[in-house]
This record gives structure tokens, C-alpha cells and sequence, in this order.
């Protein structure tokens, strides 16, 4: 079971915080290139998914990664306290990957774009879909879940990982996805 860490003064998810820098802070991240992936789980026998693109490794002993979800996103509850998740880092041609995972309300009709598996870790099947053709993906089983803001950020511990042998990364910059020139 994950270690939840819910600090106080916190504001609720979706709650505005009345800082002025908020939106200027918005702005600049929107400058900042980020890799785009989905991360999947598996909770009650259903499966979810959603993009994201702020996710990042964290350690190789014992080797770890973290995702960051809005406390109000369809997925945090299912990511939280379901099997484990995998981050499925996105090939530059997986864009409408990307963009079926960002629709709102599209739930499990959006395993529709791409080709899904589960693969075995350990004579087990994982915790969650792998999508074939992504760039890396990354197996996890969740460690902790940190309360940041109006988001969670959640480690995971790696059991399985993979990377393709060539490609490009699906980016995302200033509201719009793109490649590497």
C-alpha cells in the first residue's frame, strides 16, 4: 500500500490560491519543452489511462520514477489505489495517442487508439498497459503519493522497463505537441 503524505494548508484540488504569480508562472512553464507520455492502471479489473507530461526518474537504487496528477483528474483515484501504473513515453507519431488520453470524459474508449498490451514480469501480469511503439515504458507498483498543491505526485517503484532502439519523442511546447527538429 502506498505512504500518503497530505501536508497542511493545502488548497483543495481545482481551488484557486489568490496568487498573483500563478498565471505568469503558467505561462513561463508553457516555454518549457516536455516529453509527452501516457500512464496507465489498472484498478478493479477496468482499465484507465491519461497523458501527461509531467513525469520525470527519480532513482536507479532502487530505481523509481514519479508522475504528477491533478487531484481532480479521472485518473488520480484509480492511479492512487489501483495495481501499479506504467509510463508509456510517446514515440513523435503516437500523436493522436496523446491527444485521444487528453480528452475529458473519453474513458476506457480511448485504449481504442494504438495497440495495448500486458506483458508478464515474473510469470505475473503487470500492473498496467504497455503501449507498442512507445518510445520507453516503465512498469511500476506505487510507492508513495505526496500531496502537493493542487496535485499528487506519486513515485513509483520500477519492476519491468523498455526503450525503443530508435525514434523520436513526442514533445509538447507553448499549448502544442511537436517533435525534435
Amino acid at each position: 500500500m502506498a505512504n500518503i503524505v497530505k501536508p497542511t494548508g493545502s488548497p483543495a484540488a481545482g481551488e484557486e490560491t489568490g496568487n498573483p504569480t500563478a498565471e505568469a508562472l503558467r505561462q513561463a512553464m508553457r516555454r518549457v519543452a516536455s516529453s509527452v507520455a501516457v500512464v496507465t492502471t489498472r484498478r478493479d479489473g477496468v482499465d484507465h489511462g491519461m497523458t501527461v507530461t509531467a513525469f520525470s526518474s527519480v532513482s536507479l537504487d532502487p530505481p523509481m520514477v514519479l508522475v504528477v496528477i491533478n487531484t481532480a483528474a479521472s485518473l488520480h483515484d484509480p492511479l492512487t489505489h489501483g495495481d501499479g501504473f506504467c509510463l508509456n513515453v510517446l514515440d513523435a507519431a503516437q500523436q493522436d495517442i496523446a491527444e485521444a488520453f487528453a480528452r475529458r470524459g473519453a474513458g476506457h474508449s480511448r485504449f481504442a487508439a494504438g495497440n495495448w498490451f500486458r506483458p508478464q514480469i515474473d510469470g505475473q501480469p503487470a500492473p498496467a498497459l504497455v503501449l507498442e511503439g512507445a518510445q520507453a515504458w516503465a512498469q511500476c507498483a506505487v510507492d508513495m503519493v505526496v500531496t502537493a498543491g493542487t496535485h499528487s505526485i506519486i513515485t513509483g517503484r520500477v519492476l519491468a522497463a523498455s526503450a525503443a532502439g530508435a525514434g523520436l519523442p513526442l514533445l509538447y511546447l507553448d499549448g502544442a505537441f511537436g517533435r525534435p527538429a
